[in-house]
């Protein structure tokens, strides 16, 4: 039994309990070291999220305050009257603007007749 044990690399095993305790405790120590490792890392990758996650939050709220201002805008100049007409804040309508309102009568008019004309010939069959 005084023969050493090898490992399979061929080299001795430690065997004494003086050189167990102190591989142990290196070993122990780099353990830690890992350890502390990771707990920075992990620290490091929960303030980026946060950062990364506050970035996303702000981008998010600066476009949707733009259409909120720009909302505040169309409805501030549509309160402002227009000027063409000092009695109405619309635009008063051009001859062109009532002939073609005219014309559009004329064809809903026109359109009515022929409807009622074909519902009166499906009521005859």
């Amino acid at each position: 039994m005084d023969c050493p044990q090898r490992n399979e690399a061929g080299h001795p095993l430690v065997i004494r309990p003086d050189d167990i305790e102190r591989v142990a405790t290196d070993q122990l120590q780099q353990l830690d070291r890992y350890r502390q490792m990771i707990i920075e890392i992990r620290a490091s990758i929960t303030d980026d999220e946060f950062s990364i996650g506050a970035m996303e939050q702000h981008q998010r709220a600066i476009p949707a305050a733009e259409p909120i201002e720009k909302s505040i805008q169309m409805k501030e100049r549509n309160k402002a009257p227009i000027h063409h007409d000092q009695h109405s804040r619309y635009r008063s309508p051009t001859p062109e603007d009532i002939a073609m309102q005219e014309r559009g009568q004329e064809a809903i008019q026109g359109n009515a007749e022929c409807l009622e004309e074909v519902g009166a010939e499906e009521q005859q069959a």
